[in-house]
């Protein structure tokens, strides 16, 4: 099967999964879809007036701007003048001049009102000869409620008020007005440029607060439907402990106070009649939130990571944006246009380029936010093109009627409603990081367990034959306590790479990692498994260079295969449990007997319920003294003599006769009953030897002990009480720590070790060469002997390789200020070799095997013969 095949098999499950977020993105343009009708189906119910416009000043206004307040009438010449026509009423302010003219050649009739669309601008209205006969002004002291029901009170005896109704300069028609009437806008406020857009219209006032009551319950509706999304937002965030989505959920808190407290929405007048407390409000949170919003962006796109530069200039942005806020309580106007110049000249750039970095790095909702900036952004582009001043993201500055039913409600939905869509996304983000997580390492990448026995059960019910290879690191456990985790998980990245290259020859083939540094290979093609174990040890031969430090990998492998039929299944056939299970007891069977590769026997299975036998009958065995202590000599080349020798445990079964170590040790060690054999064997020899001191017969007897002895608590001091107790002296007794249960946990075993020699024990590093001990280490343990591996004796001759390795070790030994001993000399050139090479000892078969207590005395007090 190929692994295109092989991942339809999580087809169905993602496919559910999606439904799940489309749910969200389904809902989410549901609202878009409603939204839409809205603005069709909102007509506005005032008229459009005939106008002609002209943007600069009236030849003799300029000098006639004193008597412009008066009755006086200014003397204005207009023939000069040229007009342009707007059949519906619309006109753009041009701020390159400070005041733009309309003239109206017809005006409503009672019960309906002249109306000028622009709720920013100051208007003065003048009859036909210039008169003044109307003004009106921004409310910027009082509700523009209050302003409505106090018309009288604000008009002059010169000149009648217009009232500002939400975005609607409203002037009462007065019959005995001559026409043609002639309107005056101001283009600027302060330093403020004013919204551009200006529509003429006749409306009846009940009509314009119908509409405004009508707006007020859509932005009271925008401002549920924000507040109902801030609530999400901050439900994900405290679930998914993402400060993302916490900073989303401030945003849109901001968004909806804003909306309460801005003075001149509908919305407050249903809400607070405190218009100086309100006025106070908006202008504290504009640039609140215009700092907030560059944070929550920052952090939604994950700036940070892939834009850190662009992170750190949007901090900035928000702390000037913060500083405003003096400026918008003493300056309000001043306040705007910088607030505005910081949002063209830096947010919006910044906010562009942090998207769009991190959008292209994969960050999807950064896409979202960035469409979102773009939309927003091209809604202004006009302005722009025009020289003016855009209007910041979710302003409620708006320009005309129409205008503010559009952009006030699509700058508070549309990013709820696209970050709804990126809410979405993450949510099927998550659910397929989750499914991921079932189905993979998220280490390696690589197929678990789990995902690696359902792709061996695909190519079984196809009935392909399958090998399954399970293969495991060597020596990991030390090299990732001695170089650290980081380099530990570097190097399984490495092996599962290598591993991937090799499966990727072979169409079908599959690679994973089952737990820590084990790996299962699956290899349709059983026969070419003699070529396979050829490439992964070429591949592996190949150290890897981590930061300067060069390691090497070797691997053992179990194999178990499709053609080891079992006759315990009534057709015959394994499943992919069995198969697994198979090749792991061929990897346990290979690395017990020091072999990289080993195909799985039948006898595995025997031998292991047998194992699992004598673990059990272990307890009796101590306690009814059927373990027997065997000694193998160490001679001594300087004395010529053997004054030492090495414990070794062997297990005389009622049944099945003398049990070797290998069958029992391994195992002991595994479960933790090796605390049993080595307090056996410490009694034994520590017995021995205050015997043997007694008759003027010293021995050191060294004594072996594992990574489990080492972390048994009280270790030290059960010695200290034996050697009282029996009578022994602790130097009689040398304590061997193989060098892999040295590196189990460095630091801990130096503390043991130190302890240990501090009350008297000698100590030697067993195996030396076969772990993976540093020289560093080497130096800090307190240790007078090193053993080297029977690996690096077996077959030496002189002038070879490995016996430059040899020497080397020897020499490096000895200025270490230790004694060395070779195991496993059993020829005469071994034994030769080891001699002048000025190795201190020697252990092997060449000498003698391992004795029972009594024939080992007898084979001691005669005279040493060599073969």
């Amino acid at each position: 099967m190929s692994k295109r095949g092989m991942n339809r098999l999580g087809k169905s499950r993602f496919l559910s999964e999606r439904k799940f977020a489309h749910h969200h993105v389904l809902a989410a343009w549901q609202s878009l879809a409603i939204f839409c009708l809205f603005l069709f189906s909102h007509a506005c119910s005032a008229n459009a007036l005939p106008i002609d416009y002209w943007c600069g000043e009236l030849p003799g206004m300029a000098t006639a701007s004193n008597k412009a307040v008066a009755s006086e009438p200014a003397p204005v010449n207009i023939q000069s003048i040229s007009w342009q026509s707007a059949v519906d009423g619309s006109m753009r302010l041009n701020p390159q001049y400070a005041h733009c003219w309309i003239r109206l050649q017809q005006v409503p009739r009672a019960p309906q009102q002249l109306v000028i669309s622009n709720g920013w601008a100051n208007v003065d209205l003048f009859d036909a000869e210039f008169h003044l006969i109307a003004k009106g002004e921004r409310i910027l002291e009082q509700s523009p409620e209050s302003a409505l029901n106090n018309q009288v009170s604000r008009s002059s005896p010169d000149y009648a008020a217009g009232v500002l109704s939400l975005n609607h300069m409203i002037f009462a028609v007065d019959p005995a007005w001559r026409l043609p009437l002639y309107v005056r806008i101001a283009t600027r406020s302060g330093g403020l440029i004013i919204p551009n857009g200006v529509q003429v219209e006749s409306a009846e006032v009940a009509q314009l607060m119908e509409q405004n009551r009508q707006q007020s319950n859509i932005s009271l509706a925008v401002a549920v439907a924000v507040l109902l999304t801030a609530f999400v937002c901050l439900a994900f965030g405290i679930t998914l402990k993402d400060t993302a989505y916490a900073w989303m959920s401030a945003y849109l808190f901001l968004s909806v106070v804003i909306r309460v407290f801005n003075p001149f929405e509908p919305l407050i007048f249903s809400l607070t009649a405190q218009f100086d407390l309100a006025r106070l409000v908006s202008r504290l949170m504009y640039p609140i939130i215009n700092a907030v919003w560059m944070l929550a962006y920052a952090r939604i796109a994950d700036f940070a990571h892939f834009a850190p530069r662009l992170n750190r200039l949007a901090k900035w942005t928000a702390v000037l944006f913060l500083l405003e806020i003096p400026l918008w309580l003493l300056d309000a106007p001043l306040g705007q246009s910088i607030n505005f110049s910081l949002i063209l000249f830096l947010t919006y750039p910044v906010l562009f380029c942090g998207c769009w970095i991190a959008w292209r790095g994969g960050n999807r909702s950064a896409g979202i936010l960035l469409l979102s900036n773009c939309m927003l952004f091209i809604f202004w582009a006009p302005y722009q093109l025009f020289g003016l001043w855009p209007i910041p993201l979710f302003a409620k500055f708006i320009v005309s009627e129409s205008l503010s039913s559009l952009f006030g409600v699509t700058s508070d939905l549309v990013l709820p409603l696209l970050f709804c869509i990126a809410l979405a996304l993450r949510t099927l983000e998550l659910k397929q990081a989750a499914v991921r997580l079932m189905s993979y390492d998220a280490l390696t990448g690589l197929a678990n367990r789990e995902m690696i026995r359902r792709l061996g059960e695909a190519m079984l019910k196809q009935g392909q034959s399958l090998a399954v290879l399970v293969l495991n690191i060597d020596r990991f456990r030390a090299i990732n306590a001695t170089l650290g985790p980081q380099i530990g998980d570097q190097l399984l990245v490495v092996a599962g790479n290598r591993l991937s290259a090799l499966s990727g020859v072979l169409s079908g083939a599959q690679v994973g990692r089952l737990h820590a540094d084990q790996f299962c290979l699956l290899w349709p093609d059983i026969n070419s498994i003699p070529q396979l174990k050829q490439s992964i040890e070429r591949d592996f031969a190949q150290p890897i260079d981590e930061h300067g430090q060069l390691v090497d990998l070797s691997l053992s492998v179990g194999i178990a295969s499709t053609d080891d039929t079992d006759q315990s299944q009534k057709d015959g056939k394994l499943d992919m449990a069995q198969l697994l299970r198979r090749a792991e007891l061929a990897l346990e069977s290979a690395r017990q007997q020091h072999q990289q590769w080993m195909h799985y026997h039948p006898d595995f299975e025997r031998a292991r319920r047998a194992d699992l036998g004598l673990l059990s009958e272990l307890n009796r065995a101590v306690e009814q003294g059927e373990l027997r202590m065997f000694l193998q000599p160490k001679f001594n080349f300087a004395s010529g003599r053997v004054d030492s020798a090495e414990a070794l445990v062997r297990w005389q079964h009622p049944q099945r006769g003398l049990v070797g170590p290998i069958e029992f040790v391994p195992f002991a060690e595994q479960t933790g009953r090796i605390v049993l054999i080595t307090q056996w064997i410490f009694v034994s020899a520590m017995r021995l030897s205050a015997d043997l001191r007694a008759q003027g017969s010293a021995l050191q007897i060294s004594v072996n002990v594992s990574a489990v002895d080492l972390n048994k608590p009280g270790f030290v001091a059960d010695l200290q009480n034996l050697c009282a107790e029996l009578g022994a002296q602790a130097s009689d007794i040398r304590i061997e720590v193989t060098e892999s249960a040295a590196m189990h946990d460095p630091n801990a075993a130096l503390q043991i070790m130190h302890a240990l020699r501090d009350v008297g024990f000698s100590l030697s590093i067993d195996d030396f060469g076969t772990g993976y001990s540093s020289l560093a280490y080497l130096q800090k343990m307190p240790v007078a002997e090193l053993k080297i591996d029977r690996s690096f004796v077996r077959d030496v001759v002189a002038g070879s390789d490995a016996a430059v390795l040899l020497e080397s070790t020897i020499v490096m030994a000895h200025r270490l200020g230790l004694s060395v001993v070779a195991e496993g000399a059993e020829t005469a050139i071994e034994w030769n070799l080891l001699k002048d090479l000025q190795c201190d000892y020697v252990q092997g078969y060449y000498l003698a095997k391992p004795m029972p207590v009594e024939e080992f005395l007898r084979w001691r007090a005669a005279p040493i013969l060599l073969k």
